[in-house]
């Protein structure tokens, strides 16, 4: 539901060039709305900060992921459109610091991995280094500037997914709101991020370009196996920091799934380190690695391997796009890739009417996210 005022502010502050569409998600931090850009006709994404912004708030604190983002410009690499200050029409109130992003319409991964889980199928092997690789090019972009910028908040919820007019996926890094350069002095002074996902030097307040290796090894693990490596609610912070998680023995994902190689076994298993010296150093050294499994997966495909492909991309840019549910279904009939496609879409419509992204902050305890509800899946 949208409230009123958020309504009014908006319209009032930018004289009617956006009208607020759709309430998407509060999370501890902000309001997400859907933006249409009137003269445009675009779609946009608006955040507001809960935060007021006053004299004593810093204004680099609150805007620094944003301005991060906006250095890393490229294809995988969620697009910042407009930042500011809107300020309050009575004195006695506080500022509000928003910022306008791209709106991406595909969701984001989440939805995506719990519906192979659900339906008791596993990714194919292509499809999944396909999504690590394109992770890798824009998480490349952050690890290779200079400073090197660590995300520090990597996850599915993070990664959304848009499309191309030749209907491949283009995955999109988003949420800077935890990202670093590594020689910034804006340390955080309590411990963020989704426990699942955070390497153990996380929980000592330490980060890393390998830190980011760390959570994207944790996604490659899920969707490789449609499970977790570790279950990381077995444990308290205090073991966690202890650091008892890791040290039992990693179940290699070949032991889920027949399709792992032993070189991806290998590159898994070195991603999910404890030390983080012992993982890749950063995206462009695991980029390398995993373009070796790229093209070695090729000479496993076969004609209907590249077909089945194909017809998913095509399918889902029908759906997302151009709302054409029917001949999307149509086109995946032949490869019984029906019922996973409909869960997909069945679970955005639920969501959100606008098949949506969600823009993950960190959650307030309050709000169970997509997420909540997969590790709930993996203990039935």
């Amino acid at each position: 539901m949208i409230a009123p005022e958020v309504v009014d502010i908006v319209e009032e502050y930018f004289h009617g060039k956006y009208k607020v569409e759709q309430f998407l998600e509060s999370s501890e931090f902000a309001e997400i709305y859907i933006v249409r850009h009137v003269f445009l006709d675009d779609l946009r994404v608006m955040k507001i900060i809960k935060e007021p912004f006053d004299i004593n708030s810093n204004l680099n604190f609150l805007l620094y992921g944003a301005r991060l983002a906006c250095k890393l410009k490229h294809e995988n690499i969620i697009d910042i459109n407009d930042a500011g200050i809107i300020p309050a029409g009575d004195k006695n109130e506080n500022d509000w610091v928003y910022f306008i992003m791209e709106y991406v319409l595909g969701g984001d991964l989440t939805p995506y991995m719990m519906s192979f889980k659900e339906s008791n199928i596993l990714m194919p092997i292509f499809w999944g280094l396909s999504l690590i690789k394109q992770i890798l090019l824009g998480l490349n972009k952050l690890h290779s500037s200079q400073p090197p910028i660590v995300h520090n908040d990597l996850k599915p919820s993070n990664i959304l997914l848009s499309f191309n007019s030749e209907y491949r996926i283009v995955v999109k890094i988003s949420d800077f709101g935890f990202s670093r350069e590594i020689n910034s002095n804006m340390d955080n002074h309590i411990i963020v991020g989704t426990r699942q996902y955070m390497a153990p030097e996380c929980f000592k307040n330490k980060y890393y370009p390998s830190t980011d290796i760390y959570a994207l090894g944790v996604v490659f693990y899920i969707l490789l196996t449609n499970h977790f490596p570790y279950d990381m609610d077995r444990f308290n912070l205090a073991e966690i920091i202890d650091g008892k998680p890791w040290k039992s023995h990693l179940i290699p994902p070949s032991n889920y799934n027949n399709n792992v190689s032993p070189l991806i076994d290998e590159i898994v298993s070195k991603c999910l380190q404890a030390d983080y010296n012992n993982r890749f150093l950063n995206a462009g050294e695991l980029l390398t690695e995993i373009e070796k499994c790229f093209r070695k997966s090729y000479l496993h495909l076969n004609e209907n391997d590249y077909g089945m492909n194909n017809a998913m991309k095509k399918a889902f840019r029908l759906a997302k796009y151009e709302n054409n549910f029917s001949e999307a279904k149509v086109i995946l009939k032949d490869y019984d890739m029906g019922e996973i496609f409909e869960k997909v879409m069945n679970f955005d419509k639920e969501q959100n009417s606008f098949l949506s992204q969600t823009i993950k902050l960190k959650t307030s305890h309050n709000i169970k996210s997509k997420e909540d509800d997969f590790l709930e899946e993996q203990k039935k």
